[in-house]
């Protein structure tokens, strides 16, 4: 797979890297900065990927490693590897995206807060908790949206840690959260003013809520109030406004006809307006379109399998560097075209977030294993922030874009793996007690 998946967004920071474009925090300042100065000679496409594989592999390994603890040290390497080399992974972690480190990073730090919680020496206890601090708000800085998961995680946490195992370090949890959330925040605009970076577009702030109401706009226009079509006449037109037509991605939305500054100066009334028509006779395909983005997130009791599953396939952009993908790469990746094909054709359901969110909370109330997970504190860390940038998410997702969740993978694939395990132990013994 590798160099991955780079799409428009990859190369709009790459171009920066490579000094095509000036640097701008449309895809964070950090985010930004960390490809440039990863780019050794320029030669990012190798320096910065390899370091990106390097820091999720490290994050797998713990977190295989927490939950596998007191197995062999070759059974967690070789099930480190195992889930490491399949699509939900393989492919991110070789990609320039910002998600690609925003969520190892976070999940490290995860790993380090269970460690200090466990610790009982003092000092070690709290050099675990200042590099989680560390390594959790460096990680936060790498999406727009980051510190208000970890805002909402410490909230989620100290409301249900009286239900929890944690009892004695819930202080140290939701203050780690919370002050990790605040440091976020900070360091973001050090980052915009040391490096005269443009703040972030404003409008990226109520993204979701314009594209739900072009979305009205370009199939039922009738439906919309006189001021709220005027307006989003104004801000997207043409190709732009017929890009909104489908609800599954927003990749052509900022094309030709996209108008930055109306956008830019009516960003608030954007939300007002998108509240006025959810009480309106647009209210039904308002929220369609709403519902239709956030598939992803949504299990499928409640949701239909998403449609837009772009980030597990293998490809690379248009671009202005020449780069294509090597194909000789495909036969190198373990099980290559299998996995190819499968993703082919049904990619969406087999890599569905909402689908593997709901196949751990099935394994943790009903299966025995699930009984010692669901008593497991890294469970209830690991739970929580998913839950958080799951929910955070509903509210401000563009598209059906798995690579959003990525985090849900974290979870998912090594409970699946412990209860085929559990459940291949209870039905032949004789084979794990060799």
């Amino acid at each position: 797979m590798f160099p991955g998946v780079l799409t428009p967004d990859s190369f709009a920071t790459i171009y920066y890297a490579v000094g095509q474009s000036d640097l701008s925090s449309l895809h964070t300042v950090a985010f930004n900065l960390f490809i440039k100065y990863s780019s050794f000679n320029g030669q990012f496409i190798y320096s910065s990927t390899f370091l990106i594989l390097l820091v999720n592999l490290i994050a797998l390994y713990n977190v295989i490693a927490i939950f596998f603890d007191g197995r062999k040290q070759e059974i967690i390497l070789i099930t480190t590897g195992a889930i490491f080399f399949t699509p939900f992974f393989g492919p991110i972690s070789v990609s320039i995206w910002k998600d690609s480190v925003y969520t190892p990073l976070i999940i490290i730090g995860l790993t380090l807060l269970f460690r200090s919680c466990k610790s009982i020496e003092l000092n070690e206890s709290r050099r675990y908790t200042i590099f989680s601090v560390v390594l959790i708000t460096l990680g936060s800085a790498f999406r727009h949206e980051g510190w208000v998961v970890l805002i909402l995680a410490g909230l989620l946490f100290s409301v249900i840690a009286k239900f929890t195992s944690y009892k004695s370090h819930v202080k140290k949890i939701i203050i780690v959260f919370l002050t990790s959330g605040m440091l976020s925040v900070f360091f973001q605009v050090f980052l915009i003013d040391a490096s005269d970076a443009l703040p972030t577009p404003k409008y990226d702030r109520s993204l979701s809520f314009l594209l739900d109401l072009s979305y009205v706009n370009s199939n039922r226009p009738e439906l919309l109030k006189p001021e709220t079509r005027n307006l989003l006449n104004q801000i997207s037109s043409g190709a732009s406004l017929k890009s909104t037509s489908s609800c599954s991605s927003s990749s052509d939305f900022f094309g030709p006809g996209f108008n930055a500054d109306i956008a830019e100066k009516n960003y608030l009334k954007i939300v007002d307006l998108w509240f006025n028509e959810v009480i309106s006779d647009s209210r039904e395909t308002l929220l369609a379109s709403r519902v239709c983005r956030i598939k992803a997130a949504l299990p499928p009791i409640i949701s239909q399998m998403p449609t837009d599953s772009a980030w597990p396939t293998i490809g690379i952009s248009q671009n202005s560097l020449g780069f294509s993908h090597p194909r000789y790469f495909d036969k190198l990746y373990p099980f290559g075209y299998a996995w190819n094909y499968l993703w082919k054709i049904n990619g969406s359901f087999i890599g569905w977030p909402g689908l593997h969110i709901f196949l751990v909370i099935l394994i943790l109330l009903f299966t025995n294993i699930g009984y010692k997970l669901r008593k497991h504190p890294f469970t209830h860390l690991l739970l929580i922030f998913i839950i958080s940038r799951h929910f955070v998410l509903i509210f401000t997702s563009s598209s059906q874009d798995f690579r959003y969740y990525y985090a849900t993978y974290f979870i998912s694939l090594p409970f699946f793996v412990l209860y085929i395990a559990n459940a291949l132990k209870s039905k032949f013994p004789a084979l794990f007690n060799k």
